[in-house]
């Protein structure tokens, strides 16, 4: 029997997040969840026209209108308001309804192209609680400078007890994985990982003129929000490979996570900062169980066809 030839993993390609669903499931085309109200839109200054932004893989960004103008209440919108709204605005095959169990609001791609990823974002977005209030846009960086991932496992445990005899019965109880801990280092200032995964606020339009953007961090108040996440690794063959002889790539989803960012130092060497992330097992709309991770190969050609990075 002939042994495959070996192939080996080497840094970091490109890394995506994206946050949950409301419901804490991963966004599709054909089932993206937000909340199920009532929403307070009295905040916006105009709610005649409230843009809502959707994109379907690289397709052009179709930005809508949403209008709450005569809805009973603006302080108080129902999920059946904005999902008539947002009908009314009519994207292209996309339809929104209140989701049978839950009454969330929910979005679903209708056409007949199969597309892989959408992204929800906005100003609408995080008032109707699309990704859990942060929007779903989907945020990529190539400057990750590595990712640690270490098992979060349940130990094996020895039970045991004495008899009357001296004698001791013992059960040795099976270890299991609890998910994963993850440390990513990243190269660059990225505000909007960082207001994804601690939960500030970005504002590219702040009212003091001096800035062109900023960034707050989170209060002890503010909500975490569970996001996924992408690694797509290179891998080689054996022997000696040019650094463009890429056999595969590797993708790693990590289902459901949540984190904290790290220390960083400002010093005469680039300030790297840190993430630590904890991947948990994930729990799909159906109510199935799948573990923290998914690892898999792609193709350099099917890689290059899904254009990740122009998402």
């Amino acid at each position: 029997m002939l042994l495959n030839n070996a192939l080996y993993s080497r840094g970091l390609k490109l890394v995506i997040f994206q946050a949950l669903n409301d419901d804490l499931t991963i966004p599709i085309p054909t089932r993206v969840i937000a909340g199920a109200g009532p929403f307070d839109f009295s905040g916006y200054a105009t709610p005649a026209a409230i843009p809502l932004s959707i994109r379907l893989d690289t397709d052009p960004v179709e930005t809508l209108n949403i209008d709450l103008s005569g809805v009973g209440d603006i302080n108080a919108v129902t999920a059946a308001e904005v999902r008539d709204a947002i009908n009314a605005a009519a994207f292209t095959e996309i339809t929104a309804s209140l989701e049978a169990v839950t009454n969330r609001l929910q979005l679903a791609y209708t056409g007949t192209e199969n597309p892989r990823f959408i992204q929800v974002y906005g100003d609408c977005a995080p008032y109707a609680m699309f990704g859990q209030g942060f929007g779903q846009r989907m945020i990529l960086s190539d400057t990750m400078k590595s990712i640690a991932e270490t098992p979060n496992k349940k130990e094996a445990e020895d039970i045991t007890d004495m008899d009357a005899n001296g004698r001791e019965p013992t059960v040795t109880t099976d270890s299991y994985r609890k998910g994963c801990k993850i440390v990513a280092i990243d190269t660059a200032d990225d505000p909007q990982i960082r207001a994804l995964i601690d939960g500030g606020t970005l504002d590219d339009t702040p009212p003091d003129t001096l800035f062109d953007q900023t960034y707050n961090e989170p209060t002890s108040e503010t909500t975490k929000v569970y996001f996924y996440m992408m690694a797509f690794h290179y891998q080689y063959g054996e022997g000696t490979n040019k650094e463009g002889q890429i056999e595969n790539y590797v993708m790693k989803l990590y289902r459901s996570c949540v984190g904290d960012s790290g220390e960083i130092t400002h010093e005469r060497p680039f300030a790297n900062r840190t993430y630590n992330i904890s991947a948990t097992s994930y729990t799909d709309e159906n109510s199935v169980l799948f573990g923290d991770l998914q690892t898999g190969t792609i193709s350099v050609v099917n890689y290059e066809a899904l254009d990740l990075e122009n998402l």
